[in-house]
């Protein structure tokens, strides 16, 4: 097992089985599919997306709900997704250099973490 996968299982074995109270749930819907799910969010805010690989979802974000921010995290390291952490910096270099998109390299738990609570708007 490389590096990468021991962490990846490292941080699986961690957040398993984690119990969610009823707090984490009691104001969530169910929608079929994300783009319903982008329809319900308003439009501006901060807003981040955790798991980018290589961005298609995010420029929805962009188009559709036009946030004054969008912070995409993901950890960009295994073969699979490695050469996404490129394309996202080319598809969005404008963004990131006007800082309405801003590159968070890592993994979701550690990263998040690091925000104050109720920073995003979605």
């Amino acid at each position: 097992m490389d590096s990468a996968q021991s962490k990846r299982q490292a941080e699986a074995d961690r957040i398993k089985g984690q119990r969610l109270d009823h707090v984490h749930t009691e104001h969530c819907r169910i929608v079929p599919t994300r783009d319903d799910m982008l329809d319900m969010l308003p439009n501006g805010g901060r807003a981040v997306e955790v798991g980018v690989a290589s961005g298609d979802f995010s420029q929805e974000i962009i188009l559709r709900l036009r946030p004054d921010k969008l912070y995409l995290v993901d950890v960009w390291e295994d073969e699979r997704f490695s050469e996404g952490l490129a394309t996202v910096t080319n598809r969005f270099a404008k963004q990131i250099e006007a800082g309405a998109v801003e590159i968070v390299r890592g993994y979701s738990t550690e990263v998040l973490s690091a925000f104050p609570d109720g920073y995003f708007d979605f």
